[in-house]
C-alpha cells in the first residue's frame, strides 16, 4: 500500500464489512483530513448517517503506521469497527453541543501558537499577534458535567455566522481566561515529582534564600497553559513576586520554565537547551517556540531574547 489515502480507502470498505446491519443503513464513512496546531495534518475516517447531525471521526494515523509494520489490515478494521458501535453506545442520542457566546455554561479562554508554526491552521483561525512571534486563538469550554469540560477554537466560519466582534470576543477571552483557566507558578521540583507546594502567584515576595533557579508556569488543568504568560498583569507579578528580570523558556504549548536572571545560566545555554528540547523531547503538535523571551522589570516589557539567539548560532557554527 503506497500512502496513507489508500489505506484509508480500503480501511473503510473493510469497517462496512464487518459493521452490524442496522448501523450500516444510510452510514457513509469517508477519509477526511484535519490541521491541528503546529500544522500537524490528522488523517481520519468520519462516520455519517443521512439522517443524523453528529459525524464522529476516528483518526487513523497511528493505525497507518503499525499496518507499515505489519499489522494486519483486518485486525486494524475490527479494532475501529469496535470502537464506533462503542461510541454510538455511549453517545445515545445526545443533544448537539451549544456552542454559543451567550450559553452561561460556556466560557471564553486563551491558547498561543507560534505564527511561523501554525500558517495552514491559521487559515481558518482568527488570531492576534501578542508579540514575539506568538499569536492567541479564542477557546471555548463547554461545561459538560461537573468532572468534565470539552474545549474547542472558534473558528473563522464560526465567527462570521455567529456575527461575532472580533475585537470584542478576544478583549473577553483575555478578561475571563484568568478564571477559566487559572494561572499557576510553582517550582520545578513540585512538578517533577507532583508534589502540592506553594504558588508563587499567590504568595507575594520570595526572599533570595528561598528563590530557586526553575520555576513552572502553567494553568490548573496544566493543559495549554503556556498562554498564563500572557495573561493581563501576569508577568509583572512574576517579577515583582521574584524581584528581578526573568527568563521565561517554552517548554511547550502547556508551560514556560522561568529562570530568574540572578540564578540562570548564560542566555546561550538556554537557547540550546530550549531547541534540544523541542527536537528530541517535546512532541511536535506540542511544540510553542524555539525563542527564549526575557521580561525587563524596569521597562515591564517581555522581549524575545534575539542576541541570545544570534550568539548561539555563532556558537554552534564556531564548533563545527
Amino acid at each position: 500500500m503506497e500512502n496513507i489515502r489508500e489505506f484509508m480507502d480500503e480501511l473503510s470498505g473493510e469497517i462496512a464489512r464487518m459493521l452490524p446491519e442496522d448501523l450500516t443503513k444510510d452510514l457513509s464513512i469517508d477519509p477526511v483530513t484535519v490541521t491541528k496546531m503546529n500544522d500537524q495534518i490528522l488523517y481520519g475516517l468520519s462516520f455519517k448517517h443521512q439522517e443524523g447531525d453528529a459525524a464522529p471521526t476516528i483518526y487513523v494515523n497511528e493505525e497507518y503506521e503499525s499496518h507499515r509494520k505489519g499489522k494486519p489490515l483486518e485486525t486494524i478494521s475490527s479494532q475501529i469497527a469496535v470502537l464506533y458501535m462503542d461510541t454510538m453506545l455511549v453517545r445515545g442520542e445526545t443533544v448537539p453541543r451549544d456552542l454559543s457566546l451567550d450559553n452561561e455554561n460556556n466560557e471564553l479562554t486563551i491558547r498561543i501558537v507560534e505564527l511561523k508554526r501554525n500558517h495552514s491552521y491559521l487559515s481558518g483561525i482568527p488570531y492576534v499577534s501578542i508579540g514575539n512571534g506568538l499569536a492567541a486563538v479564542c477557546d471555548v469550554k463547554a461545561k459538560e458535567s461537573d468532572e468534565g469540560y470539552w474545549r474547542t477554537t472558534i473558528t473563522r466560519k464560526g465567527m462570521e455566522e455567529n456575527c461575532y466582534d472580533k475585537e470584542k470576543v478576544f478583549a473577553r477571552a483575555f478578561e475571563n481566561a484568568p478564571k477559566t483557566d487559572p494561572p499557576t507558578l510553582i517550582t520545578m521540583e513540585c512538578q517533577m515529582f507532583g508534589i502540592d507546594g506553594t504558588d508563587y502567584l499567590k504568595s507575594g515576595p520570595i526572599s533570595d534564600r528561598d528563590k530557586v533557579p526553575m520555576y513552572v508556569l502553567s494553568n490548573e488543568s496544566g493543559m495549554l497553559g503556556a498562554a498564563a504568560l500572557f495573561y493581563p498583569g501576569v508577568q509583572e507579578k512574576i517579577a515583582e513576586n521574584l524581584g528581578e528580570n526573568y527568563y521565561a523558556l517554552p517548554s511547550s504549548v502547556h508551560e514556560f520554565i522561568i529562570v530568574p536572571e540572578s540564578l540562570a545560566p548564560d542566555a546561550i545555554h538556554l537557547a540550546e537547551m530550549v531547541r534540544t528540547a523541542n527536537k528530541t523531547v517535546v512532541d511536535p503538535s506540542e511544540v510553542l517556540s524555539d525563542n527564549v523571551l526575557f521580561y525587563d522589570r524596569k521597562e515591564k516589557q517581555l522581549g524575545t531574547a534575539v542576541q541570545t539567539i544570534t550568539l548561539s548560532e555563532k556558537h554552534r557554527e564556531a564548533r563545527c
